[in-house]
């Protein structure tokens, strides 16, 4: 869905935007043992640069995983560049919602020199700051809701080459990924 109205009509920003946003979302069922159980997975990237866009985007999310949660009765995950900090209202509108941050489950409130996005440049990197939408602070995020648990939650700041993680390898992407692994059997 997009981050405008209709949010099923591709390419519409929404107010205040810089650029058309989008959640993707797909509803999963299980197999074999797992016949009948589903889980809600979605992904979204918020406005880079448009913390008012960031805002209604991110309500607009809350209230469409909400329905979906409702439609597939089941937990859901969801991944993302929110383009803002744990200090935002995205991240203030998921935690309202009872959504639960995987890393700071785990690990506890997030420290300095703990950002995401690092430009292609790895620990060399040196957040510009808030108001560039670059906070000292992460911006990718997993969060679940529902049943299940959290069971690890990293920030992959590896180099990879062909064959896996190298020293020598090239950053993924310029932002740090984040990597959870949840029980959803508890």
């Amino acid at each position: 869905f997009m981050y405008s109205w209709p949010p099923s009509v591709p390419g519409p920003m929404s107010p205040a935007a810089t650029f058309p946003n989008v959640s993707t979302w797909v509803a999963l069922e299980g197999r074999g043992p797992r016949q009948g159980k589903r889980l809600l997975v979605l992904n979204t990237h918020l406005d880079p640069y448009s913390a008012s866009a960031r805002e209604t985007s991110a309500k607009q999310l809350v209230a469409t995983a909400e329905e979906l949660r409702t439609r597939f009765s089941c937990p859901a995950v969801l991944t993302g560049d929110f383009n803002s900090s744990f200090a935002e209202a995205p991240y203030t509108a998921l935690t309202a919602a009872r959504w639960k941050d995987a890393y700071s489950t785990l690990h506890g409130n997030y420290k300095p020199g703990s950002y995401t996005y690092h430009k292609y440049r790895g620990l060399e990197y040196v957040p510009e700051g808030v108001d560039q939408s670059d906070p000292d602070a992460p911006v990718d995020f997993v969060w679940w809701v529902g049943s299940g648990q959290v069971k690890s939650c990293v920030v992959d700041k590896s180099r990879y080459d062909d064959n896996g993680p190298s020293v020598t390898g090239w950053w993924p992407s310029d932002h740090y990924p984040v990597v959870a692994d949840f029980d959803f059997e508890t």
